[in-house]
């Protein structure tokens, strides 16, 4: 019998666009209720947009990491607002790294590097990030306490770290 762990794997790399197939945020009413939760009623824009544009406007950031980046749909969007930023993202599956770096390679994007890495024994380099995201990746992780020892160690000096994840029963908390 497999491991859970293979299953999801497997899954994945099987399946790369699977989270993109089932979005709740395909259907513009939940999509403009769920960003509106996420910036406390600022925005029922797409996130990503709100968090650079006005949350963070102020900030200036030169190398940027992604944990758990799947296609590469907010790392993209990040690279088309931040250009002269550098973008590290990393996925688990082989495959959805393979179509994220497709997609940016299509946007004719050079500031963000996709590569395959394992949450649960990823090394960074130390303080080496001026911004951590963890966009819905962070439930797929086993080794909690070492990823985030990871992501703690890699942030420069009042560096931010942002993590957007559903919790909860109903998977609408955010």
């Amino acid at each position: 019998m497999e491991s859970v762990a293979t299953l999801g794997a497997n899954f994945w790399e099987e399946n790369p666009n699977a989270a993109q197939e089932s979005q709740w945020t395909a259907d513009p009413f939940i999509s403009s209720a769920i960003y509106r939760r996420i910036s406390r009623d600022q925005s029922d824009r797409h996130w990503i947009g709100w968090l650079f544009n006005q949350h963070l406007a102020d900030e200036r950031f030169s190398r940027i990491l992604s944990v758990g980046c799947g296609v590469g749909d907010h790392e993209i969007a990040i690279a088309r607002i931040l250009p002269v930023c550098r973008i590290d993202a990393f996925d688990y599956s082989s495959a959805s790294i393979e179509l994220a770096r497709e997609k940016a390679e299509g946007a004719d994007l050079t500031n963000v590097t996709f590569f395959q890495g394992n949450f649960n024994e990823i090394s960074l380099d130390a303080a080496s990030y001026d911004l951590v995201l963890c966009s819905g990746s962070l439930h797929h992780v086993k080794e909690l306490e070492h990823l985030l020892g990871q992501v703690r160690n890699s942030l420069v000096p009042g560096g931010i770290f942002v993590v957007n994840e559903y919790v909860g029963d109903s998977y609408n908390i955010y």
